[in-house]
């Protein structure tokens, strides 16, 4: 038996004594990597490979696109190939699914080397015209560091075979034993609190639960287990989550009382969007990974529901549930102030103390937190060097803790595009103390090559990256806009003591300011249009030019896009794309846009074309309409003109009821029944009358 192997069952005896996941380090040239690792996953059972290239890889190889669909699975054998490059979100992910007593090996170039190895993850980072050399390497430096200090096994090519220090026997609670009446035993006493919990709050109704849990808590196994008693009572359970993939632990817990393609007339999994559709009487309604689904969304499931769980990872590897704390658990208080919340701490899959957690967590920055209290609220606002940002760890947590804070899809790939990205520019906002109480993110775009631009217009190329140019060339036809140099706003993060203090106005006006010195054309931003975002951006002089014509499946909202001109030859084109879709828009508010929020739908007109303006003719016609008789059929046009004239004039208060039935019927052209269901013609025309005159006396 060669020493390696000796070694490789030393460390499973200590891993396995000690609850913990093993991790050996090998650093050296890519085949002696390769070759030792070979040696152990020859005896290891059924072993993951993870990164490896065509050149050498065994058919057990992971892409890392697909890792998030072992999430929830188990393995006691990993291996991590950095020399067929990094990628933080499959790593993040893989190695929460290696149990306690496993090995994880890590095959990496010298540390001191790795650097400035070309990792091919680079190519993912950079967008035309940068190649991968112009991708900076503050992450790996950052991540080799981290090794360093891990305590983690290591040998080196030409190095002595490492020895082994003494571990201490793990210390994990014994589980609480399980109701009788559970098919599944939990194997935490910790899971035992949350599926005894979820059946109590189903058991009440009208009381929300809320789950959270750092990965590898059982949570979504307590959420499957406690779906397979409701089963057994009888209940109908539809579980939600961002995607079919993050539940499938769910599905596996359920499986006694499910059919063994894991769905069931009892169980079934629906997207965010549709599960608002379905019937809600006698239905609980299980929603897994909750941070990762718009706040808005979350409540307009719980308004539908009234049994609702809500279950949510804090640190985790693809996406963060710190905002989800602090927005959504807000609302509850004033929505449904009998709400409950467990937290989960004990891991399922490791004891605790485990070395690996601790270095994914620092590595991959998934417990960073912006700071809880301010010291002043004094700003400064500055482009941050990332140079001095990647040398300065503590100021490095809190600004990716606010974003993580902020933005419910921060993930660990996010890092390495925030300290490498060749195109990535960033504006902190800064206290006295230097506490960040704000950041902006800005990915320079522009411009793309003239026959790019026509492969572009064509349909024939999706270059990475470019956003801005590619939907204005792609979706607008305009090929005119490949010859400007945009800078698109990825993200914009506040302070929650800073928040509606106009913090992010100002940072918008500083970009604004630097963004002309360093010669861009226009600024612009893709988001989930709702009726609480679009002000911010038109107070900032952002024009809408565009709405996507498909629902995002997790916010169920369109993407808006916005732009704010720079220069006199963009402003005159912006000009035109903004007069195209207030031309387009009364038209697609009849076919595309017909379930938009009558909100939004105000929000997004704002210049009519002339035809729309109010004849003297119409004003008798609206007139005879709301004080009179007149047919609602026989007004309809100076109808729309006026909702459309309101929409201009409109300075942002609330719409009525009434108003909003208006515009449902008549700017979007809904069925009366879906508008008023159940309510004769009588007391809709009444209604609607109301409306009219008060539109007219404003």
């Amino acid at each position: 038996m060669s020493d390696l192997l000796s070694l490789y069952r030393q460390m499973l005896v200590q891993a396995e004594t000690a609850g913990h996941r093993a991790v050996l380090r090998l650093h050296g040239s890519r085949e002696w990597c390769r070759q030792q690792a070979r040696l152990i996953t020859d005896e290891a059972s059924q072993p993951r490979w993870l990164g490896i290239d065509a050149g050498g890889s065994p058919e057990s190889a992971i892409d890392p696109a697909r890792a998030h669909r072992f999430l929830g699975t188990e393995t006691d054998c990993l291996v991590v190939d950095c020399w067929a490059g990094f990628n933080p979100n499959a790593f993040g992910q893989l190695s929460g699914t290696l149990r306690g007593g496993g090995i994880l090996i890590l095959l990496t170039p010298p540390l001191e080397q790795w650097p400035l190895f070309n990792d091919p993850e680079l190519s993912a980072i950079a967008v035309e015209p940068y190649r991968p050399d112009d991708v900076g390497r503050r992450f790996i430096r950052r991540l080799a560091e981290a090794m360093k200090v891990s305590g983690f096994v290591c040998w080196q090519e030409g190095g002595a075979l490492p020895g082994l220090a003494a571990t201490s026997s793990r210390n994990m609670m014994r589980a609480a034993e399980p109701s009788a009446d559970l098919a599944w035993h939990c194997r935490t006493a910790d899971q035992q609190m949350a599926v005894e919990a979820i059946l109590k709050a189903v058991r009440r109704g009208r009381r929300p639960l809320v789950l959270t849990a750092d990965r590898g808590r059982g949570k979504s196994a307590a959420l499957g287990i406690a779906a397979a008693e409701l089963i057994r009572q009888g209940r109908r359970i539809i579980v939600t989550a961002p995607g079919r993939e993050a539940v499938e632990e769910v599905f596996r817990f359920s499986a006694g009382a499910t059919d063994p393609g894991g769905q069931s007339d009892c169980l079934r999994f629906m997207e965010p969007d549709l599960a608002l559709q379905q019937t809600a009487e006698g239905v609980v309604l299980l929603v897994d990974e909750a941070a990762a689904i718009p706040a808005p969304v979350l409540l307009r499931l719980l308004q539908h529901y009234s049994r609702c769980i809500f279950a949510s990872t804090i640190h985790g590897y693809e996406g963060t549930g710190r905002g989800f704390a602090v927005r959504f658990m807000r609302q509850l208080e004033q929505l449904a102030p009998g709400w409950q919340q467990v937290r989960m701490e004990q891991p399922v899959r490791w004891a605790e103390g485990d070395p690996l957690e601790a270095f994914t967590f620092r590595a991959l920055m998934l417990d960073a937190e912006a700071d809880e209290a301010l010291s002043d609220l004094s700003v400064s606002i500055t482009r941050a060097d990332r140079d001095r940002l990647a040398a300065d760890e503590p100021l490095l947590r809190q600004l990716f803790g606010l974003l993580v804070q902020a933005h419910y899809r921060t993930t660990p790939g996010d890092l390495r595009i925030l300290l490498d990205s060749p195109n990535l520019h960033i504006w902190l906002a800064q206290n006295s103390q230097q506490q960040v109480l704000g950041v902006l993110l800005v990915a320079e775009e522009g411009p793309v090559d003239r026959s790019l631009a026509e492969a572009i217009w064509q349909g024939k190329r999706r270059p990475t990256g470019h956003l801005l140019p590619q939907t204005l060339i792609a979706q607008e036809g305009c090929i005119q806009a490949a010859g400007f140099r945009a800078g698109r706003i990825m993200r914009i993060a506040v302070h929650p003591q800073m928040q509606r203090q106009g913090l992010g106005s100002e940072m918008l006006l500083r970009l604004k300011q630097d963004a002309q010195q360093m010669g861009w054309d226009y600024l612009g931003s893709s988001f989930a249009a709702s009726p609480d975002l679009i002000p911010f951006w038109q107070q900032n002089r952002f024009v809408p030019v565009r709405l996507g014509q498909t629902r995002d499946l997790v916010s169920g909202c369109h993407a808006a896009l916005v732009l704010q001109g720079l220069s006199e030859p963009f402003l005159r084109l912006q000009a035109e794309l903004g007069r195209r879709f207030q031309q387009q828009l009364p038209l697609l508010l009849t076919s595309v846009y017909t379930e938009l929020e009558p909100a939004l739908v105000i929000q997004l007109i704002q210049h009519p074309d002339p035809y729309w303006q109010l004849s003297d003719q119409d004003r008798l016609d609206l007139q005879a309409f709301a004080w009179h008789n007149r047919m609602l059929e026989s007004c309809l046009v100076p109808l729309q003109k006026l909702l459309l004239q309101f929409a201009r004039e409109d300075q942002g208060q609330a719409l009525t009821q009434q108003q909003q039935w208006l515009i449902r019927l008549v700017l979007q052209q809904q069925d009366q029944q879906q508008v008023f269901p159940g309510q004769g013609r009588k007391a809709v025309m009444r209604q609607l009358r109301e409306g009219v005159k008060s539109l007219l006396i404003e």
